[in-house]
């Protein structure tokens, strides 16, 4: 193979009728190719006037999208995100290879990608690279000491060969709500005392912006990371309100819910992005340390796809992913009803 990697040049509209369009399109189906594969349904798909908005960035994280071509046919899709804020010396990426091709495509594939990953690194002098990319289980144990990736793995392989150390593994899950109908019912066992849950669909409410900042900020000091060291985050509301507008962007509606101490402090939260159609998009979960071990992370997943279930008919598939190391998180989702459909190396490679 001869993989060429160029920029994917963005359209001004998801439904542009030029070339830029309709390439911008492709690599939008080959990406959802991929994530129906994955996650056995095609309401997993992108639209694309979703797949522009994320493609786009924000003013907080730069994006970089790429595609990959063996002749003319399009071989794969990859992103870099660059943050603006935080981390200025990292960049995160993941890409998609085509499902067609063979193990060596695949690590051709990849091999191509890494070359373009190192050189935009250098151009823009960042040296912290983060990449996340699908992994069958195997004998290489992560720096997180729990699950295994198979090291001659095509992505692997390419990995390992340019330095990159595995961190973690990803475990990616999908529940069909349709297959819950005792939502409710559990719901109402869940309750903690001395806490309450809120919930709420689109913006933060007022009242509940500053708690939702400050967790959110909390968020990237909470998660199992493995060796990753990421730096501190602080949120405000104008950073609250980007993450918002681009969701916004993206056609996605926001489900959340936040767990309140008695003395009103925040205590955890978590966030359901809904793009419409059958697809609801899980994103954090987090209970602060002080107040685990009382059934909050349960409670307000619980509501959350109450919540999510009443305000949008049509919803009956949520995707959701954790760090294998978050045991407890993990085990919540298996009680809710989630199953694994897949799993991710998340590798690093920074200088020491």
């Amino acid at each position: 193979m001869d993989v060429i990697v160029t920029p994917l040049v963005l359209p001004a509209s998801a439904g542009e009728d030029t070339p830029v369009g309709s390439a911008f399109r492709a690599a939008v189906d080959l990406t959802n190719r991929v994530r129906t594969l994955y996650y056995g349904t095609p309401a997993v798909a992108l639209a694309y006037a979703e797949a522009l908005a994320l493609y786009r960035g924000n003013t907080n994280e730069k994006v970089v999208n790429l595609v990959a071509h063996d002749g003319g046919r399009l071989v794969g899709r990859a992103t870099w995100w660059l943050p603006q804020l935080e981390s200025l010396t990292m960049i995160e990426g993941n890409w998609a290879a085509d499902p067609d091709l063979p193990d060596a495509g695949r690590r051709a594939v990849a091999e191509a990608f890494l070359d373009a990953l190192e050189s935009h690194a250098d151009e823009v002098s960042r040296n912290w690279l983060l990449v996340e990319v699908p992994c069958e289980p195997g004998s290489l144990v992560p720096t997180s000491g729990v699950g295994g990736a198979d090291p001659a793995g095509p992505d692997s392989a390419a990995l390992l060969g340019r330095g990159f150390s595995l961190e973690q593994i990803y475990r990616y899950q999908l529940a069909d709500l349709a297959a819950l109908p005792d939502l409710d019912a559990r719901l109402a066992a869940a309750a903690s005392e001395g806490y309450q849950v809120v919930t709420w669909t689109g913006r933060v409410p007022p009242e509940h912006r500053a708690a939702f900042a400050t967790l959110a900020g909390a968020m990237v000091a909470e998660i199992p990371s493995g060796g990753i060291e990421f730096e501190p985050q602080t949120w405000d509301d104008a950073r609250l309100s980007e993450y918002e507008s681009m969701q916004e962007r993206a056609g996605r509606t926001l489900v959340g819910a936040i767990a309140l101490a008695s003395d009103g402090e925040p205590a955890g939260y978590t966030e359901l992005f809904v793009p419409g159609g059958q697809i609801g998009r899980q994103g954090d979960t987090l209970v602060l340390p002080a107040h685990r071990g009382r059934g909050l992370g349960r409670w307000l997943k619980l509501a959350n796809l109450v919540q999510a279930r009443d305000a949008f008919p049509a919803l009956r598939f949520v995707t959701t992913d954790n760090a294998e190391e978050n045991a407890w998180m993990l085990a919540i989702n298996d009680e809710l009803g989630f199953s694994t459909t897949l799993r991710q190396g998340y590798w690093q490679r920074r200088p020491r």
